[in-house]
């Protein structure tokens, strides 16, 4: 799963915390990686189809 702000805020480390929390009674959470952004340019690859 790829969490995105909708209106470009930046999300912080316990907005996505939460939203493991809210998922982990139903899902189970085997690993994490947080993407950042340097400046305007995404500092990681796009998914296929993005």
């Amino acid at each position: 799963v790829r969490f995105e702000s909708l209106d470009g805020e930046p999300l912080n480390q316990q907005d996505v915390i939460g939203l493991y929390v809210s998922l982990s009674g139903n899902f189970k959470i085997c690993s994490s990686e947080l993407l950042n952004m340097w400046g305007d340019k995404k500092a990681y690859s796009l998914a296929q189809g993005q």
